[in-house]
């Protein structure tokens, strides 16, 4: 005797097809195989603590769950960059804080204009350009590498941003660390992840003080001064070239730390700073050179090499 098959009801879905969750945070643990120290413990899911942001620098899974579904559709939908923001200042909620970076570059050996810290533009993306000019935005004043916050502590985060050292220690990003932010990159990879030029600094690295200009221990910059004047200063330590930082992305993955989704056709990442920062003052220890890339045109990482010894000696990570 034939019997009708029970049809099951069907939940709505809340993502396109082919939509990724991200793993839950209970499934988040293991140890890096880079470092054997770093053990990253089993979470157990509980309320969004974390609001603090930079890199955007997000809180992990269960923050940007929420983010992707809330900005997804009004993204595809032509909100573009004010939708993008909109979503993250939702999902941190009043007392939450957003950063980005607002980049100029604005040195002479990088051929751009002093920088004027009301009407120069970011060079790092619509996004950041787009929270720029926010009424309530606050931007550091830094020649080179800015930075544009929006919430309570956005006065604090930006303000007394050091000349001599951008991403170094009391730059907003060390701020950001302090509160322990996440960050979420959209879109990009870790080779746009600047927390990562700090982590360098922090783990004071000897090749800081080689600029892109031969001859000298310092890279000068040029701002518009109060007066409207163009004023030079001297910065010590240099961010250089992050295209060695996709070398990370495996063991941080696997460890835990790093956690990826897609969204739409844009492959978006998050981690936690402070996780970042231990797992790469790790690596540093070990390897100098790690996050040196290996492009032979590079204009900074092969001269940066010749400072450390028997760097030669040290192996691609993989």
């Amino acid at each position: 005797m034939a019997h009708a098959q029970r049809q099951r009801r069907r939940r709505p879905r809340l993502a396109p097809a082919g939509f990724q969750r991200p793993r839950s945070p209970t499934r988040v643990g293991g140890t890096c195989p880079w470092f054997p120290s770093l053990k990253i413990k089993r979470s157990e899911p509980g309320p969004v603590q974390h609001r603090n942001f930079f890199g955007t620098y997000l809180n992990a899974a269960k923050i940007f769950r929420e983010f992707i579904l809330r900005s997804l559709d009004l993204f595809i939908a032509g909100g573009g960059p004010d939708a993008i923001i909109d979503a993250l200042l939702e999902v941190i909620g009043p007392a939450g804080n957003l950063m980005m970076p607002s980049f100029t570059y604005s040195a002479p050996c990088f051929k751009e204009p002093p920088f004027d810290v009301h009407r120069s533009p970011s060079r790092t993306g619509a996004v950041s350009e787009t929270m720029r000019r926010r009424t309530k935005a606050r931007r550091s004043f830094h020649p080179t590498h800015s930075v544009v916050a929006l919430g309570p502590q956005a006065p604090a985060l930006t303000a007394d941003h050091p000349l001599a050292s951008p991403m170094g220690k009391n730059s907003p990003l060390e701020r950001m660390l302090q509160l322990n932010a996440k960050i979420l990159l959209l879109g990009t990879r870790q080779d746009s992840n600047s927390m990562i030029h700090y982590c360098e600094t922090a783990a004071k690295v000897p090749y800081l003080r080689i600029p892109y200009t031969i001859g000298q221990d310092f890279e000068t910059a040029w701002f518009i001064n109060a007066r409207g004047e163009t004023e030079t200063t001297q910065v010590l330590e240099i961010p250089g070239c992050s295209r060695g930082f996709g070398c990370l992305e495996p063991s941080l993955s696997k460890a835990g730390i790093l956690r990826s989704v897609k969204v739409a056709d844009a492959a978006c990442q998050v981690l936690e700073s402070r996780a970042l920062l231990e797992a790469i003052l790790e690596l540093l220890t070990l390897q100098p050179c790690a996050l040196l890339c290996q492009n032979p045109d590079c204009r900074i990482c092969h001269r940066r090499r010749q400072t450390i010894p028997n760097s030669g000696q040290d192996q691609m990570i993989e």
